[in-house]
C-alpha cells in the first residue's frame, strides 16, 4: 500500500492498481507540478514497479485542495451559464483541460457536442447532449474519465460554441495530519 500525494487521482479512497500503466492513468506522472516540486507517492514507486503487480493507493487530501472548473455560458443576449465542467479530481492536473461545445453530429440546433481536450489532445467527445432532458446539477457525462459536467440552467439550449479552458485547480499544501489522519475523520493511514 502506498499512502501520499498524486498528481490527480480519487482522494482519501483505497484504489486496487495492477499495473504501472493503470497506476499512471489513474494517478498521473510523477511531475513536476506547477512549483516544479514531484507528487512524493509517485516518486516513491519510480523503478519499484514490475509488469505485474498488486498495490493499493490512496491519494491524501488536504484543505486546499481544488478541482479545475470552467462555467460556459450560452453566449446569448444577455449569457446565462449553462453548463459547469470540472476536472473529476482535485489537483493542479485539471488547469491542462480545456472543454469546447461544438455544433451536435445529430444535426439538432437543440443538442450539442461537448469535447474535453487534455494539452493538445482530444480525450473524450460527449455527442448529441442537450440540456432539456437533465435536471439542474445532472451530470451529463457519467462515464468521463477526466470531468464532470453539470447543468446549471437551460438559457438558450446548448452553450456558445467556444474553446473554455478549466483552471483554479491546486494540488494544495500538505502537513503530516493529511497523511495521518486523526480520530475524527477518514483520511490518510487512517483511511
Amino acid at each position: 500500500c502506498v499512502i501520499g500525494e498524486f498528481e490527480k487521482g480519487p482522494v482519501d479512497v483505497p484504489t486496487r492498481i495492477g499495473s504501472p500503466v493503470e497506476l499512471v492513468e489513474k494517478f498521473g506522472d510523477v511531475g513536476p507540478d506547477g512549483n516544479g516540486a514531484y507528487y512524493k507517492g509517485a516518486l516513491s514507486l519510480l523503478g519499484k514497479l514490475s509488469r505485474r503487480f498488486q498495490l493499493y493507493v490512496v491519494r491524501v487530501s488536504n484543505a486546499t485542495q481544488a478541482s479545475a472548473t470552467v462555467d460556459m455560458d450560452d453566449g446569448a443576449g444577455s449569457p446565462v451559464d449553462v453548463l459547469r465542467v470540472t476536472a473529476i479530481s482535485p489537483g493542479a492536473w485539471g488547469n491542462s483541460l480545456r472543454a469546447q461545445a461544438l455544433a451536435a453530429t445529430d444535426g439538432d440546433a437543440g443538442h450539442f457536442d461537448l469535447e474535453i481536450i487534455l494539452g493538445t489532445e482530444t480525450v473524450e467527445r460527449w455527442r448529441n447532449l442537450d440540456l432539456f432532458d437533465y435536471a439542474v446539477n445532472d451530470n451529463l457525462v457519467p462515464l468521463s474519465k477526466y470531468v464532470t459536467a453539470t447543468k446549471l440552467a437551460e438559457g438558450d439550449g446548448v452553450p456558445d460554441l467556444t474553446l473554455d479552458a478549466l483552471s483554479s485547480g491546486a494540488d494544495g499544501t500538505f502537513a503530516d495530519a493529511d497523511y495521518t489522519g486523526s480520530s475524527s475523520d477518514n483520511r490518510g493511514i487512517r483511511t
